[in-house]
């Protein structure tokens, strides 16, 4: 496997050789606006103006690198396009706009006014999103890159510090360390139930077991729901790392990805991110050339609501009928094929490597 510090940097190398970077918001309101006939007509109009335009980021020489990303949170204003560096944001972008966009901001680093968000109560337009109040009000963590990477570029996502910490963990802490660390950061289960997530770790880690598995609830079916789909979607391999993190610290030797079919853009992006981490080696056996095992299998759910409740999620991945059952006993000392069992949802996946990241004093 290659090392993820030489891949990071090899990344940060390629990165300075781009003049510009085009983000096409690609999460699933955009690309039902029409982003992903924006990004054909990008890729037609940069190359009809003989303007060198790469999108793995291996550029030969001075390029544009135009790339997609999951949602950028401001779902009513799109499709959305940033340019950088100018760190320019355009709103309601259409096909018919892009020639305007190419022709002023990519050749001539000019600014297309009209297509800049404009603030409803001062009537001026806002250049990026420092300046639009729906931006200033937020404060990112686990979304924090949802919007900024490619979410089908895994060596962007390792640019950012992605997967070191699960080889901290892998090559450095010891199972009970790794619960010890996520009970004391105080995470609560982000799905609903609230339980602190670092007991239910250590209380899988506790039963005695050479098989254990760990389910990522991804059956986000509430009317209206869209988190958990833009992490999917977004930034996937978090969640993957987070797992990963999980599977160290509990023993489990393979995890089962849950995502509704209704969700196809997360399940496409799910698939292509557990197949990317495998070749890179922080999934698979001999993780990080350890002794380790761990595999990630991406399952679609049918449809149900139900399956959101653990038990009946258990027993819709063993292929029976998704009904809830009673406790306990519960998942961590019986749950799938009657083998302890950790679940968690995509957000509380997605917050482990930040733990370990910024650390809980943070």
């Amino acid at each position: 496997m290659k090392a993820l510090l030489e891949i990071k940097k090899n990344y940060e190398k390629n990165k300075s050789l781009i003049t510009k970077k085009i983000i096409i918001c690609a999460g699933t309101a955009c690309v039902a606006n029409g982003s992903l006939k924006i990004k054909e007509k990008f890729d037609e109009l940069l190359f009809n103006n003989n303007i060198k335009a790469d999108v793995e980021l291996k550029p030969e020489n001075e390029e544009i690198h135009i790339t997609k990303s999951g949602c950028q949170g401001f779902c009513q204003m799109g499709p959305l396009i940033t340019i950088l560096p100018q760190n320019i944001l355009y709103t309601k972008v259409k096909v018919s706009d892009i020639e305007e966009i190419v022709t002023e901001s990519i050749i001539k680093d000019n600014v297309v006014e009209r297509l800049l968000y404009l603030n409803p109560k001062t009537k001026i337009r806002c250049l990026n999103t420092n300046e639009i109040d729906f931006y200033k009000k937020q404060k990112r963590f686990v979304l924090k890159n949802c919007g900024a990477i490619d979410p089908e570029d895994i060596n962007e996502y390792i640019s950012t510090g992605g997967y070191f910490e699960v080889e901290k963990c892998y090559r450095s802490m010891e199972p009970e360390a790794i619960c010890k660390e996520v009970l004391k950061s105080g995470l609560r289960g982000r799905g609903g139930g609230g339980f602190l997530t670092g007991q239910k770790w250590e209380f899988t880690r506790i039963e005695k077991n050479s098989v254990k598995y760990i389910i990522c609830n991804g059956d986000e079916g509430d009317p209206g729901a869209f988190m958990d789909r833009s992490i999917m979607e977004g930034n996937p391999h978090s969640v993957i790392e987070g797992m990963a993190i999980a599977a160290k610290a509990i023993g489990a030797i393979k995890g089962f990805i849950y995502v509704r079919a209704e969700y196809p853009l997360a399940v496409i992006r799910m698939k292509k991110a557990v197949e990317d981490a495998k070749k890179q080696g922080v999934i698979g056996k001999n993780i990080f050339n350890t002794e380790i095992e761990f595999d990630i299998e991406v399952m679609e759910g049918a449809g149900a609501f139900v399956c959101g409740e653990e038990t009946a999620l258990i027993s819709s991945i063993e292929g029976k009928r998704g009904m809830p059952e009673p406790k306990p006993p519960f998942p961590a000392q019986s749950g799938l094929w009657e083998k302890p069992t950790l679940i968690n949802n995509v957000e509380t996946f997605s917050t482990i490597p930040l733990i370990f990241k910024i650390g809980v004093e943070s």
